[in-house]
Formats: structure tokens, sequence, C-alpha cells
């Protein structure tokens, strides 16, 4: 398997792995938002070595990735707006639709892992 393959499944992963964390913590509709330093310690911490997160812009960039696609919210939750915009003052949430993806409802997505796409190849 090249880098290139390898880097792709373990971003897919990573995605996944998001998505299950922000599914956990929401108890109701309305709640659920998770910090963004939360995320990555939970989601960092949880897998085997060379599958983390290589910095904060690549969780950035993934989760950027989840919000795009409309699997998770985003909410600002810096005191002033002079602050800058960093994972440790940003809250996620997922989606609606991002639940329909964990349980497999909607097709499946080339971002994010699927048990589905292993199946058929």
């Amino acid at each position: 398997m090249n880098t290139e393959t390898a880097m792709k499944r373990r971003d897919q992963r990573l995605r996944k792995r998001l998505l299950q964390v922000l599914d956990a913590a929401k108890i109701r509709p309305e709640a659920g938002w998770a910090g963004g330093r939360f995320l990555y310690d939970v989601v960092d911490g949880a897998l085997p070595g060379g599958q983390e997160f290589e910095s904060d812009d690549h969780f950035a960039a993934l989760i950027r990735d989840l919000i795009s696609s409309g699997y998770v919210e985003e909410r600002d939750d810096r005191r002033y707006q002079w602050q800058r915009q960093t994972i440790d003052s940003t809250s996620y949430r997922v989606t609606a639709k991002g639940t329909l993806l964990l349980v497999e409802e909607l097709p499946v997505d080339p971002l994010v892992e699927d048990a589905r796409r292993r199946t058929k190849s």
C-alpha cells in the first residue's frame, strides 16, 4: 500500500471517529456540543500510533470536511471577536445527517470510513 492511500484511509477513520464521539455526546437534539480540544484529545488518545492527528491544523481540516458535507455544526465560542479562532474556542455537534451516516441510512460517503465499502470491494 502506498503512503497516499494509507493517509487517505487514516483520514477516513479519523472523520468517522469524530462523528462517533459527537454522536455519543448528543443527549437530546438541542444538546451535544463538544469543544474542539476535547474532541481532539478523545479521538487522538483512543487510536493506535500512526492513526492520530498530525496537528491542530490537521484536525481543523478534517472537521471542516465534515462541516462542509453537512454532518457537523460549528459554534464560535470566542469571548471576544478580536480573539483568534482556534479549536480551543470552537464547539461542534453532529447533525441529523451525520447521525444517519453513522447508522448507515445514507449512501456511502468517500470522506468517511464505512464498513459497507469493505464488503463490496
